[in-house]
């Protein structure tokens, strides 16, 4: 995907499932359309064929799993992933959090199958660790903050500003920052210190307005 950008993620919120999933990737289409900025979704993995076939914006899974074809009953495949239109997957965010050997491995999986990935990282340290995997991109994201009325740029730019040294020492991966994001003032800080955009979930999706919510966030890519 193109960067700056702005990554909603739908998570299982009601007003983000089922036909109020279908209705929120227009309105996040229309937004990246009206305002020319790079506007991403990740839906449920089993919205994605259904949300990939009407919108023409990236689409990203919440989760895959670290298993190749076989008797894995319940798990998620990078291939199958693909196969139903998915552009890339978020791994290792703080409400499905795995070890690193499985990150490596779904890494692999995903980049054998044209996926991007988005690893998030909770601490610095593990920022560093992931970069040495060659993800697409990276999102630090501190787990207090999730859902909260704080901004992680508020709160702690000087982590945002170590995890950002922390992967250059190992390579050039993008940083996209979350946690409490909910303005335009956000995503100007956080682009002032160097990320590469935002991953947001409740800043958008409980908003009343998600419309003028995403065109303000836009506004600062």
């Amino acid at each position: 995907m193109n960067l700056p950008t702005i990554i909603v993620n739908f998570k299982t919120y009601e007003k983000a499932s089922g036909d109020a999933a279908r209705d929120l990737a227009f309105k996040c289409e229309k937004s990246a359309k009206e305002t020319d900025k790079e506007i991403g979704i990740a839906v449920q993995n089993a919205d994605i064929q259904r949300i990939s076939s009407k919108v023409d914006i990236p689409v990203f899974a919440q989760h895959v799993d670290p298993v190749d074809f076989g008797s894995n009953t319940g798990s998620d495949l990078a291939h199958t992933i693909a196969y139903n239109g998915a552009d890339g997957v978020i791994i290792n965010h703080s409400e499905d959090q795995m070890p690193l050997d499985d990150i490596k491995t779904v890494i692999k999986h995903c980049h054998d199958e044209g996926l991007e990935t988005l690893v998030c990282v909770d601490e610095p340290g593990l920022a560093r660790r992931v970069a040495a995997l060659e993800p697409d991109m990276i999102a630090f994201e501190p787990p207090e903050l999730i859902g909260g009325d704080t901004s992680v740029t508020d709160a702690e730019p000087d982590l945002i500003k170590e995890t950002l040294h922390n992967i250059r020492e190992k390579r050039d991966v993008p940083l996209l920052v979350g946690a409490g994001i909910k303005d335009a003032d956000d995503v100007e800080t956080a682009r002032d210190i160097g990320t590469r955009g935002v991953l947001i979930a409740s800043g958008v999706i409980k908003a009343d307005d998600q419309r003028s919510v995403l065109e303000d966030l836009a506004s600062s890519l």
